[in-house]
Parts: structure tokens; sequence; C-alpha cells
């Protein structure tokens, strides 16, 4: 065990400092995890969301398409739900739920979504209804309803 030096400014603290400087720590570290989880909520919804309204847009005319998106509106998505994981040093449930459902409904193959109606619209339906259910759970996370709004 190290002992400690009588300049060491720790041997002065009394119980009720230390205390204090326990709390602080914890709260900042509490502080630093509710940041970093909200920020995991609003990536997730930002590409859930940009995925609906791009799919929604979409339309092929006589005169070509009106609207196209990118490849990457569905490949970002993919990126974001590979990185989640790892991402989610709270563990967050509810995000992970999340996750595997965007891999399930959302995660279309983006060539199949330009010539298949079905798809498409069968997708920026279910990227509508994720987007909404997370616009619920994003509230305990103080992301403003503004925010959420203008992204959907």
């Amino acid at each position: 065990m190290p002992l400690p030096a009588a300049a060491d400014f720790r041997v002065s603290l009394g119980d009720e400092e230390k205390m204090r400087i326990q709390r602080q720590i914890t709260a900042t570290v509490e502080a630093s995890l509710q940041v970093a989880s909200r920020d995991l909520w609003q990536r997730l919804f930002d590409a859930v969301s940009h995925l609906a309204e791009r799919l929604k847009a979409y339309k092929v005319t006589t005169e070509g398409v009106e609207h196209p998106f990118r490849d990457s509106v569905v490949t970002n998505l993919v990126k974001i739900v590979d990185i989640l994981p790892k991402l989610n040093v709270t563990g967050d449930p509810a995000l992970e739920t999340l996750a595997s459902e965007v891999r399930v409904a959302l995660l279309v193959d983006p060539k199949e979504l330009r010539t298949s109606d079905a798809a498409r619209v069968e997708t920026a339906r279910a990227a509508e209804a994720i987007a909404q259910r997370m616009a619920g759970y994003m509230t305990g996370y103080g992301i403003p309803a503004a925010t959420r709004s203008e992204a959907a």
C-alpha cells in the first residue's frame, strides 16, 4: 500500500469534502453518459427520418425521376446501426431494440427501393413509424420536440 505524503492534498481533505468531490465526479460522468446516449438517439432518428423523407419524395415520371435519392441514404443508416452497439455504453435496451428494428425493416437495397414501388412505400412507412416511436423515447433524453419534428 502506498503511504501518503504529508504534502498530498488528499491527506488534508475531510470526509465531507471527499464525499462532495465523489458526488461531483459521479454527476459529471452521468452527465457525459446522458449526452452520449442522447447523441446516439439523435443520430439514429435523423437517419431514419431522412430515409422516410427521401423515399416519400421519390417519384418516377415520364420525364424521369423527381427527387432521386442516393445510396448513402441507406448506407449511412447501415453504418449507424453497425456501430451503435459499440457506442451504446449505457446499454440502453430501447436503443438496442430500435436498432434491431431498423436493421430488419429499413436496410433495403437502394436498387430495390428505386425499382419496387411496394418496397419503397413499405420502407418509407416503416421509417416513419420508427421515427414517431423514437420521438416519444427521445423526450426522456431532453431532446426538444422542435428538433424531432423538424427532422421527421
